[in-house]
């Protein structure tokens, strides 16, 4: 796109094409929409207010519900109930003593409460007041037969349309059993204080004009804000469909267009409705649209002026750092010298620039002396190659004297200690087969049975197929090292370590047991609760070591995934059994 102008006539066509035109084609289509967005803005903005109040009424009603666990499982409020007393004077110190210190407990924290009675199955419990009421006062309410009906551990709420004001209040009901839950033995009544109703409507009615009503889901009007006749109208013909919907919307009631939200309390099996007349809410919308598309597109035509001024000043001095960056090259790293005054991010790319080539210049000459160092470090590695070659060819050596002088037991050491030790040193790859480290723990075994004789005793058992089961390297040998430094060294009797291989349940486990001291009990938690990841690794660390169990562990994990690892556990009566789990996944090759 028009590749012979210049930056500045590029940034000002694009402007153009970008910016001023489509703001000019679609502003019209904005000003149309604008609206119906800023409409669907207060619906949501309203229903989060709803939900919000409905969300801290549904903590207090759960707060209310909670009580009744402190009377179910109260002792004294069951005996009481279940008319366990003989005299009344015995009724009226239980009262005093343990009930009453349990209703103002239950009052002093919770400020949703205004009120408890306790309703008697059994007509021969006192029904002392406040507390206790007379059973035929709850026979005569409409929600008795609802009441009857609750099964155990269920409640049931009850709004009612007060006098007193303007708010209906809420009853919470729900039936005390004994202590086997084997007979109903009275009802709980709760009043719960206005202030809960009131808060919720002060949440929601936060206009003069807000109208909250309050339905039950078969569209059943149980409280409602009704002043004029499309009210009436629309809790007739529209609450049914805002249920059904589920969402706010608009109702077109007599001509007016009304903004609803809804939320559903469950505890309450309620829903409440929140509207109000979209004239009252976006009457001056019009006029401020207006005026703000008049104010933009004045902006604009001055921003335009302003941004060309802006671009074309800063553009001349990106122009000519860029003719010194085509400049510079390999034998020219010359400084750009020509700078402003301007402190801004021009001004900081030109410095940056100008580091960066003082940084190439002295990283030209550092090449160098780095390239030599590298060799003269190649050199000492090939050094160190040799170490290794001339300690296996030393070692057999010894082995072939010791056969020629005829001391077999020297020789077969040597040979034995040689395949340690070349196994040990060569380290070309991270990863070996699950044979050739098994071999390498029996040759590790052997050397220990050579030094210390009959002592050592030991015992290898393969149940799997392990010539081609890739593994780390070195997650054996550290294990049986452990048992022997840590485990038998200290025993007098004899040394054993049984080491199995195995599969199961999709998993090739290592086993390793020995007939050592074992382990104290808490430090085999504190080992058990590094390796879960529970505890802090520096608390495993000792002064004769300690950190082996968990780098074979951590190793294992790294290799075959998090579901592999190692375990430790105790070997009752004596020792320790050391378990390897390894996913066998597609490690295993064909």
């Amino acid at each position: 796109m028009l590749p012979k102008t210049k930056i500045v006539q590029k940034l000002f066509v694009g402007y153009l094409l970008m910016v001023l035109i489509p703001f000019l084609i679609f502003g019209y289509f904005v000003y149309n929409q604008a609206q119906s967005r800023f409409l669907e803005q207060y619906l949501r903005n309203r229903q989060e207010l709803i939900e919000q109040a409905s969300n801290s009424l549904q903590v207090d009603l759960t707060q209310v519900e909670s009580v009744y666990q402190l009377f179910q499982y109260n002792e004294y409020m069951l005996e009481y109930l279940s008319g366990n007393y003989r005299s009344e004077s015995q009724y009226v110190y239980n009262l005093l003593k343990n009930i009453r210190p349990l209703y103002s407990f239950v009052s002093v924290g919770n400020k949703q409460i205004q009120g408890i009675r306790m309703y008697s199955i059994n007509p021969e419990v006192e029904t002392l007041e406040p507390e206790f009421g007379e059973t035929n006062e709850l026979i005569h309410k409409p929600e008795y037969g609802e009441i009857q009906a609750l099964p155990p551990g269920k409640g049931l709420w009850v709004m009612k349309q007060s006098t007193s004001q303007q708010y209906p209040s809420l009853i919470y009901y729900q039936k005390i059993y004994n202590s086997q839950f084997s007979k109903q033995i009275g009802i709980m009544e709760i009043k719960v204080s206005d202030d809960v109703i009131n808060m919720l409507m002060e949440k929601i009615k936060t206009k003069k004009d807000d109208r909250v009503l309050i339905i039950s889901p078969d569209s059943k009007l149980l409280f409602g804000d009704l002043d004029h006749t499309e009210e009436v109208q629309l809790v007739q013909k529209s609450a049914s469909a805002i249920i059904q919907e589920s969402k706010s919307g608009h109702y077109i009631v007599r001509g007016k267009r009304l903004l609803s939200n809804m939320v559903t309390v469950e505890s309450l099996d309620v829903v409440v409705i929140s509207y109000t007349n979209e004239k009252g809410v976006f009457e001056n919308l019009k006029k401020e649209l207006q005026f703000v598309a008049l104010g933009g597109v004045i902006c604009l035509f001055m921003l335009s002026a302003v941004y060309y001024w802006i671009v074309s000043s800063l553009t001349k001095r990106i122009v000519k750092l860029s003719r010194h960056m085509r400049r510079v090259g390999f034998d020219n790293l010359s400084m750009y010298t020509e700078r402003t005054n301007d402190r801004d991010e021009i001004d900081y790319l030109t410095s940056s620039y100008n580091a960066m080539l003082q940084r190439i210049d002295d990283l030209v000459n550092k090449v160098h002396r780095e390239e030599l160092l590298r060799k003269e470090a190649d050199y000492k590695v090939l050094q160190a190659q040799i170490k290794p070659h001339f300690l296996y060819n030393t070692l057999e050596s010894i082995r072939m004297m010791a056969e020629v002088n005829e001391a077999p037991e020297v020789a077969n050491f040597t040979h034995t200690f040689g395949k340690l030790i070349r196994y040990s040193l060569s380290n070309d790859k991270f990863e070996t087969t699950l044979h050739d480290e098994l071999e390498h723990v029996r040759n590790f075994l052997q050397i220990h049975k050579i030094r210390v004789g009959e002592r050592l005793d030991y015992a290898i058992e393969v149940d799997a197929r392990i010539n081609r089961f890739v593994c780390p390297r070195f997650i054996l040998q550290p294990l049986v090292e452990n048992s022997i430094i840590h485990g038998l060294s200290r025993l007098r009797k004899q040394w054993m370590i049984r080491l199995r291989i195995y599969e199961e349940n999709g998993y090739l486990k290592v086993e390793i047991k020995d007939n050592g001291v074992g382990i104290e009990a808490d430090r085999l938690r504190m080992i058990q609760g590094v390796l879960h990841g529970e505890l802090d690794l520096e608390r495993l660390q000792t002064e004769s070591g300690g950190l082996g169990v968990y780098n074979v562990h951590e190793r294992i994990k790294s290799f075959y995934g998090n579901q592999s690892g190692l375990s430790l556990n105790s070997n009752d009566p004596n020792g320790m059994i050391c378990i390897i789990q390894m996913y066998k996944g597609e490690l295993e090759s064909c």
